[in-house]
């Protein structure tokens, strides 16, 4: 077949003189040589040595990358504990210092909370991703003016953070440990105590370890 077109172009001992017909020389030409030697083609795609290259590069950098995108939200959220709670020791100060003998809690202080929740047994402030929360005492039932005034390093209240966004009431989530990660402690002087309920998880959210 390749001699016949050579023949219908070739035929002249001239070449065709126009562009026309030089251009449809070479087209024809050219596909039925291709047609002939299909390996003449320029290879298309990638080989599986090469796709399995890039997903190995893929996965080491989803190694590398995982956990340190996990420790960035766990410190965000850590964060937020740590304003909710910021947020409201100027208000814990002011009401003791009203009632040095009084009961405090949050529905006692002078500022109301968006976030301020209440169960059958405690008072709570939810963080604002809802993967936390912030408890007076050790579970949520206030705390005595008279001791918190007169212990500066005294354990005013706790933040927890939590594996999912909150649900239920305090009790039940702090009767097991599968949905906690930490409890924070901050005192009247600002220091935190941080105790890892999950492996690890005060260093990955940059806390020091300490013991409540």
């Amino acid at each position: 077949m390749n001699k016949i077109y050579q023949k219908m172009y070739l035929k002249e001992k001239n070449p065709a003189k126009s562009v026309l017909d030089r251009f449809m020389n070479t087209v024809i030409l050219r596909s039925r040589n291709s047609e002939s030697h299909p390996l003449s083609f320029k290879r298309a795609g990638f080989t599986l040595i090469e796709l399995l290259v890039v997903v190995l590069i893929i996965g080491i950098l989803a190694a590398i990358a995982l956990p340190q995108y996990e420790r960035a939200v766990m410190r965000s959220r850590v964060a937020e504990i740590l304003v909710t709670m910021r947020s409201v020791m100027p208000a814990m100060e002011e009401y003791c210092l009203a009632n040095p003998d009084g009961e405090m809690n949050f529905s006692s202080l002078s500022v109301s909370y968006e976030t301020q929740k209440r169960d059958n047994t405690a008072e709570f402030l939810i963080t604002a991703s809802g993967y936390g929360y912030v408890i007076m005492g050790n579970i949520g039932r206030g705390i005595n003016c008279s001791s918190y005034l007169n212990n500066m390093s005294g354990l005013g209240f706790m933040g927890v953070l939590l594996t999912k966004p909150f649900e239920g009431d305090i009790e039940s989530m702090t009767e097991t440990d599968k949905d906690l990660v930490l409890l924070i402690r901050v005192s009247r002087d600002g220091a935190k105590i941080c105790v890892s309920i999950r492996k690890n998880a005060c260093r990955e959210a940059g806390l020091t370890e300490g013991v409540i």
